[in-house]
């Protein structure tokens, strides 16, 4: 990203060169997840049932919505 910005800013004549241009990046991997089996699910789900997020527990588990799309969800 700032090696991006940089170079942006060199173009644009911002600055006179992009000190990040010779910088070597890799290629980010991905980790490798293990969802949780539905008797592992259940087993969660029944632990945390007075957890005080249980509520958002069970949409996750059954949407797999991730963690700031469960915080945009309106309780009614």
């Amino acid at each position: 990203m700032l090696k991006s910005a940089l170079e942006h800013a060199a173009r644009e004549e911002e600055i006179w060169r992009n000190v990040a241009r010779n910088v070597r990046t890799s290629t980010p991997r991905p980790n490798a997840w293990n969802p949780l089996t539905v008797d592992e699910a259940r087993q969660f789900l029944t632990s945390a049932h007075e957890h005080r997020l249980h509520a958002p527990f069970e949409p996750a588990l059954h949407t797999g919505l991730r963690k700031g799309e469960l915080l945009g969800l309106r309780w009614e």
